[in-house]
């Protein structure tokens, strides 16, 4: 994908140097490795439930874990288990696991 940004800043004469162009190279690699963990971090906590865990939930779980702060997630879970997304019993397991 840079590859094609880069192709079109030449072919529209932009005023791009060297420096500009490893940096967004670099910001590229960060966010790929940083995209690459967070699926890793995804696979192993879904790994440790027997039923299936809302993408959004899962994000929330990582962001959680970082944080330390797990309001939000507590609220998210709640939400899931009114819209149908998680059981009742299966929201009480993740609340229990992450609290």
């Amino acid at each position: 994908m840079l590859n094609k940004v880069l192709k079109k800043a030449k072919l529209k004469h932009t005023n791009l140097d060297y420096n500009q162009i490893s940096e967004i190279q670099i910001k590229t690699k960060n966010l790929q490795n940083e995209l690459d963990s967070f699926n890793k971090e995804k696979e192993i906590i879904q790994s440790k439930f027997d039923f299936i865990i809302p993408d959004y939930l899962i994000d929330e779980i990582i962001e959680s874990n970082r944080s330390k702060f797990y309001v939000n997630l507590r609220h998210l879970i709640n939400c899931a288990i009114i819209n149908g997304r998680i059981s009742k019993e299966n929201g009480t397991i993740l609340k229990m696991f992450y609290s």
